[in-house]
């Protein structure tokens, strides 16, 4: 017998303290990847302020307060709230995302650690994971 699977919520981050490398596709109707960024005065890099509920973002693993280090293999630490969502629209109808939770961030900056694709946990598209402000929804 299968165990059940509980339902994807955007208030249950993963537990994992890994980055997580994330490919999310848009809406069948051609919408948006279903999340907003924003950028916090005094913290590097963009951060997820919100994704839509069943959205593609939160199914492909996204969650709010997730920060963003790359978009398609290049970094986007220190670029700007613009040139990181120019870097996620011009991706056409799908984005790969590498992407931390807060805690997660703060552990490798505390170890000295580089956070990059190779000590990342890739999550397929769909799947759910267990284990001064400016925005703009994508």
């Amino acid at each position: 017998m299968e165990e059940p699977v509980s339902p994807i919520s955007p208030s249950s981050p993963p537990a994992i303290k890994r980055p997580r490398l994330i490919t999310v596709r848009k809406a069948d109707d051609g919408g948006s990847f279903g999340f907003n960024l924003h950028g916090v005065k005094g913290k590097p890099g963009q951060v997820v302020k919100s994704v839509e509920h069943n959205g593609p973002a939160l199914m492909a693993g996204l969650y709010p307060g997730d920060r963003v280090i790359e978009v398609n293999s290049t970094c986007m630490i220190g670029e700007t709230h613009s040139s990181v969502v120019g870097r996620i629209r011009d991706s056409g109808e799908v984005v790969t995302l590498l992407v931390v939770d807060e805690s997660t961030y703060d552990m490798y900056n505390a170890r000295g650690l580089v956070i990059t694709e190779s000590n990342a946990i890739v999550l397929p598209n769909g799947s759910e994971d267990t284990n001064s402000f400016s925005g703009s929804m994508l």
